[in-house]
């Protein structure tokens, strides 16, 4: 991060952002048994006084980590904490794209294919007189970059209030004023416009798409691969408890037989 900009980020300060994060998803899915939903728009978390500070958040000073409430108007959910927000920026700027493109192939399991060779994909230069909606207009533009642009930075825009470690902002450095409207499209169940990372939030909470992705992940990550043919009924099999707690999905993974038996090798071999 810019020291100019950033003075208070640190190695320290990132390594309390991971921290904050694991302590949030360990309270929501092993504490409070806790849904998919729940880690979308809990408001609650675990700070210390680095992070308050970020957040806005009254604390004594000292080095413990105090059980808090987020600012309901500004926070929500896993994808307002810092620790998110901070990994999906660029060193001056938020990164509409990166954040866009996490929710698209993390929360709804779209698969978005790497640019052209030919294409830089270097971020364009920070301007106090153009917002980022606007040096990222190419991206509609260029029939190259269209067609996965328009999954992405529609839904990154709506994270503009949130600064490139995660401050809160309603306007950027130089004095524009942020527009954090996007759009969700190419979904069954969430399209439309959203005004805001709080909305958009409540909308993927909602859904039966980010429902079903994220029983698609936790079968890809226990079992080590994304599922084939043979895996299928296992998949549809998990899908009857996206509404339930996080606990009970990851136990559902591990009696599925894609877990329990190893895949037999074709080549003849034991």
């Amino acid at each position: 991060r810019s020291v100019d900009l950033y003075p208070e980020f640190d190695d320290q300060l990132a390594r309390d952002m991971r921290e904050e994060l694991q302590r949030f998803i360990d309270t929501v899915a092993w504490e409070q048994d806790g849904t998919i939903a729940d880690l979308l728009s809990s408001g609650s978390a675990q700070v210390n006084a680095s992070l308050a500070a970020i957040y806005g958040i009254d604390h004594p000073g000292d080095d413990q980590w105090l059980s808090v409430d987020l600012p309901g108007d500004e926070r929500r959910g896993l994808l307002t904490r810092a620790g998110f927000l901070t990994g999906k920026a660029h060193a001056i700027a938020p990164a509409p794209v990166q954040r866009g493109l996490w929710v698209r192939t993390r929360l709804l399991c779209d698969d978005i294919p790497d640019p052209p060779d030919e294409i830089d994909t270097s971020p364009p230069e920070p301007s106090e007189a153009r917002t980022n909606r606007e040096l990222l207009a190419q991206h509609s533009s260029d029939g190259l970059c269209a067609g996965c642009h328009k999954m992405m930075d529609p839904i990154g825009f709506g994270f503009e209030n949130y600064d490139s470690i995660g401050r809160y902002a309603t306007e950027y450095p130089g004095g524009l004023p942020i527009d954090a409207t996007g759009e969700l499209s190419f979904t069954q169940d969430v399209d439309g416009p959203f005004d805001g990372a709080l909305e958009l939030s409540d909308r993927l909470a909602g859904s039966d798409d980010v429902a079903d992705c994220m029983t698609t992940q936790a079968f890809r990550y226990a079992n080590g691969r994304r599922a084939d043919d043979a895996d299928q009924c296992a998949v549809a099999a998990l899908s009857a408890q996206r509404e339930g707690s996080i606990k009970d999905l990851l136990v559902a993974v591990t009696v599925t037989d894609g877990f329990r038996f190893r895949q037999r090798e074709m080549d003849g071999s034991p």
